[in-house]
């Protein structure tokens, strides 16, 4: 898509560069200049996978913001950000636009013109657009209002004034928001909607979408409770490459409480999405049902009991085939100043959990017990971490993952007599992710050592070294090993004020099972910020 009126970032970058002497007289001009040198180093059989440039680039971007108060009460901001570079690792285009707005605001209505984020409901739309954005409050504390939004999806500015190689689908949205409330509550009534360009020669293979999204999302406050809620239907059609046509319609709803019933503090959630559920511009995963429980209660003065209860299940109407569901119900107690110290916390839990696959690939029953505790030592040092043993494990297909898992933090912080304040740090954790397709868990080992310093007047230095290993689950899965070593050195030379001037080194080793995969990173980069007001 073209636009009628040809706009060169470069143009512009130039235009504000020799604006800037005039309005800086105005004071309510701001002109941020960021650059960074590269030298990149890719080397090793698959050095392909890297997503680097070999050789040296560059990378310049400008912030220009320009505010000023009019008639009426009126505040106006115009901000705009270009950016030019010789590398698509950066960006695809050697000079383009990033973000460009005007915003114009008082404490009745806001009008927001170029990049701005269309905000109706997490269901129907909650994306950045460019377009406009339109609010108008209808009370003096803004609880109740009308809110507008409408523009195109696309993530470059290039996409709308001139023709990119890797431009996707043209695609339009937005709605409309009407919201009623007070401290107390709130009820928001929603429409979004949605238009792919589906004769957009850009367009590929994707499918093309055009979407009406009404919903309703309320919030309301009593005795201690907070209750909230969101219900949603989608009415989809949908044109395939081929161009086949369908329709589908689906719901979503989503259910949130928060409080206190006698000595019990509750927290509880419970969200159901229909299988034909779509949400272009909003937020849901289809076929899902979820609920959330927990229940605590004080024991004395420092004791607490809770009571956790989660269950997750896809493919609830089988449409997918592969249906998973995992049901995990935790009992536990935590005490607070163990020992009488003060800042030390420390609980116990007693965790069954119950993943399931329709076909029986997986049919486990795990027992666990986990054991955290967080504590401040001396002042300087913090103690956080979490160890969780798996007692018991029944597993159908002879899995045998690790029985133990964790996460470890201790860093602390210590003041030299020089001025100079350092924060050493250590983080050890193996963690399980059980993906929502089912085969098992994916099992992680992470080890990262830090020491970071600073000084009054701008000075800091880094250390840091990060070591890791993934296990997938599966007996096909590749396994990998990734060491990475950041270093870094940062002033802040008195003529450029309060910019600063930063050398950073880093070396990425990445290895895997499969040797023809390897690959190794080095990184040298020099960043230069300043501003001028």
């Amino acid at each position: 898509m073209r636009s009628l009126i040809p706009l060169d970032p470069r143009l512009l970058a130039v235009m504000s560069l020799l604006s800037f002497p005039v309005l800086a007289a105005t004071g309510g001009i701001r002109l941020e200049s960021r650059t960074d040198f590269v030298i990149n180093d890719v080397s090793g059989a698959g050095s392909a996978s890297s997503f680097l440039d070999d050789g040296a680039h560059v990378l310049q971007e400008l912030d220009l913001r320009y505010s000023d108060t009019l008639g009426n009460d009126y505040k106006s901001l115009f901000t705009a950000n270009v950016r030019f570079t010789d590398s698509p690792q950066f960006d695809s285009e050697k000079a383009s636009i990033e973000r460009l707005s005007w915003r114009l605001k008082n404490s009745v209505q806001s009008f927001t013109l170029g990049d701005t984020f269309a905000t109706l409901s997490p269901y129907t739309m909650n994306k950045g657009i460019k377009g406009f954005n339109y609010q108008r409050n209808l009370d003096a504390d803004g609880f109740s209002y009308v809110r507008a939004a409408f523009g195109a999806f696309d993530s470059q500015w290039e996409y709308l004034y001139k023709d990119v190689t890797d431009e996707p689908m043209n695609r339009y949205g937005g709605g409309l928001r009407y919201q009623r409330g007070n401290r107390n509550y709130h009820v928001g009534f929603n429409l979004a909607y949605t238009d792919d360009d589906a004769k957009d020669p850009n367009r590929g293979s994707v499918t093309a979408y055009r979407q009406k999204l009404p919903a309703v999302d309320w919030a309301f406050r009593k005795g201690g409770w907070r209750f909230s809620g969101e219900h949603a239907y989608a009415s989809t059609d949908a044109k395939d490459r081929s161009g086949a046509t369908s329709h589908q319609s689906g719901t979503a709803n989503r259910i949130k409480a928060t409080g206190r019933a006698g000595p019990f503090r509750v927290r509880g959630r419970l969200e159901r999405v229909s299988p034909n559920f779509v949400s272009v511009g909003g937020g849901a995963t289809a076929d899902r049902l979820r609920a959330y429980l927990r229940v605590s209660s004080k024991v004395g003065r420092y004791w607490n009991l809770f009571v956790v209860d989660s269950y997750y299940h896809n493919d609830v109407e089988g449409q997918l085939g592969s249906r998973l569901r995992v049901n995990s119900m935790e009992l536990g107690l935590r005490k607070r100043r163990l020992f009488d110290r003060r800042h030390m916390k420390l609980s116990v839990s007693l965790r069954r959990k119950h993943s399931r696959e329709s076909d029986n690939s997986q049919d486990r029953t795990t027992d666990r017990i986990k054991l955290s505790l967080s504590d401040r030592v001396a002042r300087v040092l913090r103690v956080r971490g979490d160890v969780e043993y798996i007692v018991n494990n029944d597993d159908v297909d002879n899995q045998s993952p690790q029985d133990w898992f964790y996460h470890l933090r201790f860093n602390s912080r210590h003041r030299l007599e020089n001025g100079w304040e350092l924060k050493p740090l250590l983080d050890l954790s193996r963690r399980e992710s059980e993906p929502t397709t089912g085969g098992g868990e994916d099992v992680s080992d992470q080890l990262r050592l830090g020491l970071h310093g600073q000084r009054p007047g701008g000075r800091r230095f880094g250390l840091d070294l990060d070591a890791g290993r993934v296990r997938p689950a599966g007996s096909g899965s590749t396994d990998s090993d990734t060491r990475r070593l950041t270093l870094f050195w940062e002033e802040r030379p008195r003529m450029l004020r309060k910019g600063t001037v930063r050398l950073e080194f880093n070396d990425n080793d990445y290895d895997f099972s499969d040797d023809t995969q390897d690959y190794r990173e080095r990184i040298v980069k020099l960043s230069v910020r300043f501003a001028l007001r």
